[in-house]
């Protein structure tokens, strides 16, 4: 592995090579980092939910009466009354018949895209400025894919009116919710238009902005009153809710389909119950405590 030496002093020398900062203690406004106070501006505890005394208790008594883990994937045994109760509570909270709880925002969205575009004859088309997940997940897709200039409709367009758009057997737009490195909003409803006018379905990684906009934070679908109209809306629990998972949310039926079929749900142990307890604790804080999303 000496050939690594070189890779990391050209990372190093590109201003690349990531040095992992210490936390101590809990996320919060104030933390202790490196030794040091400072303010943290950098977390996604959007909401400080991290140190809640409800999401601890949660936990807690999770670990009391579920144990410390699962010790299994979902589809074999590691499907606890907790997951199944959160995935109702976060479909009721979307306004959708069904959800699905991934193990990361990251892994929901390489699912989905993997999953929904799984042939050659598939065309799969992303704002260029998508999350690093999504652009993952579209490599791993069999579809082909078109990538439209950020937030521009003109190009969107185009592509849907393209004979390969036109000749494709199913045509997914992929956007981020909210823009994760500039933290503008996707222009949704001409998205849905263009998505209907070209028979083409939409799905929202609304990661950034779950638990910020729309009614009690349920995010930019939510917000330009578009929930029944976006097909596939992707959540995280690893940002506002402030534990860890992502889910996909929609009708029975996608969510049938990628308990069956996707690979990174299949394939990876489910999360521990004491985390499923916290993030369920998180959703009923949010509609408990407005205030807090009011603040922002």
């Amino acid at each position: 592995m000496n050939f690594l030496d070189a890779e990391i002093a050209q990372l190093k020398a590109e201003g690349r090579f990531v040095r992992l900062r210490v936390l101590s203690g809990h996320q919060a406004p104030i933390s202790i980092v490196d030794g040091k106070r400072v303010v943290n501006l950098t977390s996604n505890n959007y909401l400080d939910l991290t140190g809640h005394p409800k999401l601890k208790a949660a936990a807690k008594a999770a670990i009391d009466s579920h144990g410390v883990g699962t010790a299994a994937v979902r589809p074999i045994i590691g499907s606890q009354d907790v997951h199944l109760a959160l995935e109702q509570k976060l479909a009721a909270f979307k306004g959708t018949e069904a959800c699905l709880v991934f193990q990361s925002g990251f892994t929901v969205n390489v699912a989905c895209c993997q999953s929904l575009m799984s042939d050659a004859k598939d065309l799969l088309i992303s704002d260029e400025l998508n999350h690093a997940s999504i652009i993952d997940g579209a490599r791993l897709a069999k579809a082909a894919r078109k990538v439209y200039a950020h937030k521009d409709m003109k190009a969107l367009k185009a592509i849907l009116e393209s004979p390969e758009s036109r000749a494709a057997r199913r045509r997914m737009i992929v956007t981020d919710g909210v823009f994760s490195m500039d933290g503008d909003v996707a222009p949704l409803p001409e998205i849905v238009e263009l998505a209907e006018a070209y028979g083409a379905f939409v799905m929202v990684d609304d990661a950034h902005a779950s638990g910020v906009m729309g009614p009690s934070g349920r995010g930019t679908p939510a917000h330009f009153k578009l929930s029944d109209r976006i097909q596939v809306q992707i959540g995280t629990l690893s940002k506002a809710v402030g534990a860890v998972g992502g889910y996909v949310a929609g009708q029975r039926r996608l969510v049938d389909y990628l308990t069956s079929v996707a690979r990174p749900f299949t394939f990876s142990s489910s999360h521990p119950p004491s985390v499923i307890a916290t993030c369920s604790a998180a959703v009923d804080v949010m509609l408990q405590e407005p205030e807090r999303i009011q603040r922002l």
